[in-house]
């Protein structure tokens, strides 16, 4: 996949903690460690970062960027233009698996499929 040129790899959190639960200190390791892993599988630099559950603190924000990466995607309700210089807060819906052709066609307009 990642040869493919289709795929990006993005860091995540090593263990897939929500970052506002846990202290500054365990949250920056979760991130690097995260970046590592996905660095060392690809064998090329991760630049994207996904908070987990879409949860994260303004101090994320900045740590993310001192972090050298190029971009983060948060979880909203729906896709909207917003700011370029908000890199770092880039917004995305939340697809998931068992979905139908419909449900993912509201989700795109409306940001969530259950209403």
């Amino acid at each position: 996949m990642f040869n493919s040129g289709l795929v990006e790899f993005g860091a995540h959190s090593a263990t897939h903690v929500n970052l506002k639960m846990v202290s500054d200190s365990v949250a920056k390791n979760e991130i690097i460690e995260s970046k590592r892993y996905v660095e060392s599988i690809t064998k090329t630099q991760c630049t994207t970062f996904a908070y987990p559950y879409g949860k994260y603190y303004e101090k994320h924000v900045i740590l993310i960027s001192a972090l050298n990466f190029d971009s983060a995607v948060v979880i909203d309700h729906k896709l909207y233009n917003y700011d370029i210089t908000l890199r770092y807060q880039i917004p995305r819906i939340e697809p998931r698996g068992n979905m139908n052709l419909l449900q993912f066609k509201i989700l795109l307009f409306f940001g969530k499929y259950k209403f």
